[in-house]
């Protein structure tokens, strides 16, 4: 049975009715009533830059975690910072009942159930998302997640409000409702299954056209551009800019095994933010590299304004680990002339 707009507006302000104060007292509580009586005793599972990341902020606090679990055999009998890690099995087996696990994967607020049921398969009693950890100790919340932190989303509750006005079918009033009540709860099972095809370029909200200048901001390895190159061959320019050197080789590497085109692609090792400065950055971690001030290189950071100027972009992705708000107040004026389409 379909829901109406009505019945979503309901929900959501189910949700946001939870007082600012309510919220902060929770925030502290959550990851300490999750993994209890195990505080002391922690297995991160994901040796990736989330899972350094949580490092860092449990020896911040005078936590050593037993042991990373991963699930990349290449890594099985390594260390990360002294820390050995551990298929999850081997973690599972030595650790599973008398320590708790932080699941440290962040490709998709969905991707944490089945991880915990497989966890839970071996003998595993506590299984918590990284985020209550962050909720906890919000002074080391990377940047991306300090916007979800349940007192500052309750701040912003009329904003939330205007925001569910402006959706105009069901599908999205779902998805925005379901989103809102993860964040504030920590509720994996509210979460709607992704949508189906393409990300960034759905065909039944517009057509690519053969004139496109496409600007990848956050290029990874090129991903998107594969996909781009997929829907249209036919292209003007692409410019992909992506800072993290170890992705950036890869990025060189996909392009220059293109076959001949037409169009011209540009490839550009820079960080888009609100001004040119030099940024410590966390680099070698994949599609979770970022800005970070433990980051161990600095990396050239530009306005949008400044990196596309002269040019004509028609269509702008942007996807940077939390990066977003700052490089949106530096292109300003692209975002003023309203020319382009942007999926951000």
């Amino acid at each position: 049975m379909l829901m109406t707009a009505i019945s979503y507006k309901v929900a959501l302000d189910a949700i946001l009715g939870e007082e600012v104060f309510e919220a902060e007292i929770r925030e502290r509580g959550t990851f300490d009533a999750l993994v209890a009586p195990f505080q002391g005793r922690l297995v991160v599972h994901g040796g990736g830059g989330l899972g350094r990341r949580v490092l860092q902020t449990l020896r911040a606090n005078s936590v050593e975690p037993l042991a990373f679990s991963d699930a990349s055999p290449g890594k099985w009998g390594t260390a990360i910072d002294g820390i050995p890690v551990l298929s999850p099995e081997e973690a599972a087996s030595r650790h599973g009942r008398d320590a708790a696990f932080i699941v440290a994967i962040a490709a998709r607020g969905g991707d944490f159930l089945p991880i915990a049921r497989r966890f839970a398969e071996l003998s595993c009693d506590k299984v918590v998302p990284y985020r209550s950890l962050f909720w906890k100790f919000p002074g080391q919340c990377p940047s991306q997640l300090a916007y979800d932190l349940p007192s500052r989303i309750l701040r912003a509750k009329d904003a939330i409000r205007q925001v569910f006005q402006t959706l105009g079918d069901e599908e999205s009033r779902s998805e925005f409702v379901s989103q809102i009540r993860w964040r504030l709860w920590q509720d994996y099972e509210c979460l709607n299954a992704p949508c189906a095809g393409e990300q960034y370029f759905p065909t039944d909200i517009f057509n690519l056209g053969s004139g496109e200048v496409f600007i990848d901001i956050g290029a990874y390895d090129g991903d998107t551009l594969r996909s781009f190159l997929a829907q249209q061959p036919r292209f003007k320019k692409i410019i992909a800019v992506e800072p993290d050197p170890f992705n950036f080789e890869k990025l060189l590497k996909i392009v220059s095994g293109l076959p001949e085109s037409d169009g011209e692609i540009q490839c550009r090792r820079l960080c888009a933010g609100s001004q040119k400065q030099k940024l410590r950055f966390t680099s070698g971690a994949g599609e979770s590299s970022q800005i970070s001030s433990e980051g161990g290189i600095e990396v050239d950071c530009e306005p949008l304004d400044e990196i596309l100027s002269g040019e004509q972009p028609t269509f702008i992705k942007m996807d940077i680990e939390g990066g977003e708000p700052e490089a949106l107040l530096g292109a300003k004026n692209f975002l003023a002339q309203g020319r382009a389409i942007w999926a951000v």
